[in-house]
């Protein structure tokens, strides 16, 4: 019984992180700089940045909205009846697959950063944001910092988030992806 309820409790504990404005990928095409999401979505528009990632053999790449159209999918009897999302975007240039698999995730602008008080301005209202959630900043660029959020307060219409962690590598230039946790069982 010990051992049965410290196998369960790893099981009931473990958590995840997944993007607050992210969808999975059905499909992409390089050449065509075309990304197919595997559900319509209204979450993103035109001129928006975007991370694409998860694939095991696509490069992660930070790319730029160009056109947000309506598409049909295969269901699973194999007959084009899902309604889909199929973003045009560019940046895509990196990638050579088109691996079935991965996530299309929003970023947004860093307006400010506050290394004294360890807080970081980000663009738009991030109502679901936490604390215990995380921050996944990315410098186009190159480079990447991961940083748990203490506690968030909107101010003029956009986020300040304080966080647990070093803010001394975020500056101008950088993009946050919100991370929401999720908790298979609550304690």
């Amino acid at each position: 019984i010990v051992c049965l309820s410290g196998v369960l409790l790893s099981l009931f504990l473990s958590v995840s992180y997944h993007p607050a404005d992210g969808e999975k990928v059905f499909a992409i095409d390089p050449q065509q700089q075309v990304v197919v999401l595997a559900d319509e979505t209204e979450r993103f528009k035109s001129g928006d940045l975007l991370r694409y990632y998860g694939s095991t053999q696509a490069r992660s790449a930070v790319v730029t909205l160009s056109k947000v159209a309506s598409t049909k999918i295969p269901d699973e009897s194999g007959e084009l009846t899902a309604s889909a999302s199929l973003l045009q975007v560019e940046g895509l240039d990196g990638n050579t697959s088109t691996a079935r698999d991965g996530v299309v995730a929003k970023l947004y602008p860093i307006k400010r950063v506050d290394p004294e008080k360890g807080t970081v301005l980000i663009t738009g209202k991030h109502e679901g944001l936490a604390a215990r959630d995380q921050i996944r900043f990315i410098n186009p660029s190159g480079g990447m910092e991961q940083i748990v959020v203490a506690g968030t307060e909107l101010i003029d219409g956009n986020t300040q988030v304080s966080v647990d962690g070093d803010t001394g590598a975020l500056g101008e230039g950088w993009l946050a992806m919100p991370l929401l946790r999720d908790q298979a069982m609550p304690v």
